[in-house]
């Protein structure tokens, strides 16, 4: 678990190659198509590919 403005992709992209799950923290702004869909929700899951650094 990561909170806000943990910067380590790398760490990231290894729990992803490991088959490791994590949770991050972010900001509302982030991933803002994936969380439009989810508007009016007070928490929720959001399920990310890693596709850029």
């Amino acid at each position: 678990m990561a909170d806000r403005y943990y910067g380590s992709v790398e760490l990231f992209r290894y729990c992803e190659i490991h088959n490791i799950k994590y949770i991050v923290r972010a900001k509302k702004n982030f991933f803002k198509h994936y969380i439009e869909k989810h508007e009016g929700e007070k928490d929720f899951n959001l399920n990310i590919k890693l596709d850029k650094a």
